[in-house]
């Protein structure tokens, strides 16, 4: 399932693309079926992030937190965690398995919002107790808090 779901959103992206070369004006000597596969053979070279694995010790906790105070929509679930999107990126939540341990300390998750003020009340609303001051930074606003295994997650609000 899971492999379905990274493929229905490279099929998505590379519809954005052809649309978007359709607004283009190209040499009538460029059929579609070149531009197509032109952009397949670029997909192919390039690396591209297609989800994030949090390794938690209470996956229920976890898989709890990031739908109901964040607003991730939950994507699959499976015996050992879930699948959530962050906005077009996959964040996976996954028990603690073997040398794979919930580690906080070297990763944060940053979340772009345009409202600051109302994203941090929401979070104050729905119990984040760890939320600190909106702090404004050369590159813009900021609120650090944590989740239930303590990975860092910061609101920034672009300057």
């Amino acid at each position: 399932m899971t492999r379905n779901i990274l493929r229905d959103n490279l099929r998505e992206e590379m519809v954005s693309l052809w649309i978007g070369m359709d607004k283009c004006q190209f040499p009538e000597s460029f059929g579609r079926g070149s531009l197509v596969v032109a952009m397949v053979e670029t997909e192919k070279s390039a690396l591209k992030v297609s989800h994030i694995w949090l390794y938690v010790k209470d996956t229920h906790a976890s898989i709890k937190f990031y739908p109901d105070t964040l607003g991730l929509k939950v994507v699959e679930t499976f015996p050992d965690g879930a699948l959530l999107n962050a906005g077009g990126i996959l964040i996976g939540i996954h028990r603690e398995y073997r040398d794979r341990e919930s580690r906080p300390g070297g990763t944060s998750i940053i979340l772009h919002t345009e409202y600051i003020e109302k994203s941090f009340d929401m979070l104050r609303q729905r119990g984040v107790e760890s939320l600190r001051k909106i702090e404004s930074e050369p590159y813009g606003r900021i609120a650090t808090f944590k989740d239930p295994d303590g990975y860092l997650l910061e609101l920034w609000q672009p300057s």
